[in-house]
């Protein structure tokens, strides 16, 4: 994925909300299994990618043999589109 195309920054909790769980969940349950990630230091602040986090989800639902339909806009996701 070219660098131009890693979409907005996002913060953990928007990127909870933009998969349908908790911070907690992302931090906990994701990022270990690879969720792409940049983070500012040793306990630092974690920030993520837009079309990272979208691409990553949709190769986990992929693997999983899930549906592999995603939403143009958030404002059409539904409440819960991939929760693990």
């Amino acid at each position: 994925m070219p660098a131009t195309d890693l979409g907005r920054p996002l913060s953990i909790r928007e990127v909870a909300k933009l998969i349908g769980c908790s911070a907690w969940t992302v931090r906990q349950k994701y990022v270990p299994r690879g969720l792409p990630h940049l983070r500012s230091g040793p306990s630092g602040r974690l920030t993520f990618f837009e079309n990272q986090v979208v691409h990553w989800v949709l190769a986990q639902q992929q693997l999983k043999g899930g549906n592999r339909q995603w939403p143009s806009t958030s404002a059409e996701a539904p409440t819960r589109p991939w929760c693990g």
